[in-house]
């Protein structure tokens, strides 16, 4: 399930919702002030270990974590 940063329109008040998939728009409110004026945050993300794909110096290993390399 993915998680979703908002940022309340009213008190500024940033948190995180984790919405499920089959969720369209969650009816969500802030959780200082109680507000539903709420905007969606940009939140960039890196997947664990992708920018290391390749860089094996090994080459029997394609994922760059060869175990039969030393």
């Amino acid at each position: 399930m993915p998680i979703f940063t908002y940022q309340c329109n009213k008190c500024m008040e940033k948190f995180d919702v984790l919405v499920g998939m089959s969720q369209d728009k969650p009816d969500l409110k802030c959780p200082k002030c109680k507000s539903s004026d709420l905007a969606k945050q940009f939140a960039p993300f890196r997947v664990s270990g992708s920018s290391d794909r390749g860089s094996s110096k090994c080459s029997s290993c394609s994922g760059g974590n060869c175990s039969g390399c030393h």
